[in-house]
């Protein structure tokens, strides 16, 4: 089940295993954050506490059975090629917070929620399923053209939510809070999409 972090412990829990491989030239790194070995009550979360690292590049990340990851720190980028997780996690995405997802993607399911504050932000790929149950946005949806809400899950928008296009280093467009430009949003059977009021 990995590292031994104990039920009072933030730093981790008892499935945190992070690998580095050499595959030819280039470095390969997995973080598996996985709560199923934990006895303990995990609901302070997962935390990535290396606050003197602003970069994180992760070619893979998984989070899986009830993992609530946490990244501290001011203006920290996380970049993940492949998202592994189940609709039983969260990542919250804090205020100057950038986190991207699934690089090497055109298309995009992640099973787990999303928690984005109103300074953080979130780039996905051109299309994006949302499979988790407790999305929440409040900051900056960056790149997605279609939208789908999957059957049965809900999304909350918040008055303040941004949609926005980064290519090559610089933003093509930001809309105004509370404005969204997508291509399409879809909402399959059953699912629900919230636009909250700023009254």
């Amino acid at each position: 089940c990995g590292g031994d972090a104990q039920g009072g412990s933030r730093a981790g829990s008892s499935g945190t295993v992070f690998i580095k491989e050499q595959r030819g030239s280039s470095e390969y790194t997995t973080l598996i954050l996985d709560n199923s070995c934990m006895t303990a009550n995990m609901s302070q979360g997962t935390v990535l506490n290396e606050t003197e690292v602003q970069e994180h590049n992760f070619n893979e990340l998984h989070v899986l059975d009830n993992v609530n990851l946490h990244v501290e720190g001011t203006n920290v980028t996380m970049t993940i090629d492949r998202l592994y997780s189940d609709v039983t996690s969260t990542i919250h995405i804090h205020d100057t917070m950038v986190l991207t997802v699934d690089t090497v993607l055109s298309e995009s399911s992640p099973e787990c929620s999303f928690l984005l504050s109103e300074q953080g932000e979130l780039r996905l790929p051109p299309t994006v399923t949302f499979l988790g149950p407790r999305n929440a946005f409040s900051g900056t949806l960056t790149n997605i053209f279609d939208m789908v809400i999957a059957p049965h899950q809900e999304v909350i928008l918040s008055p303040v939510v941004r949609t926005a296009m980064y290519s090559d280093g610089q933003y093509t467009f930001i809309t105004e809070p509370g404005a969204y430009k997508l291509a399409s949003l879809h909402i399959k059977d059953h699912a629900k999409v919230t636009f909250e009021s700023d009254a």
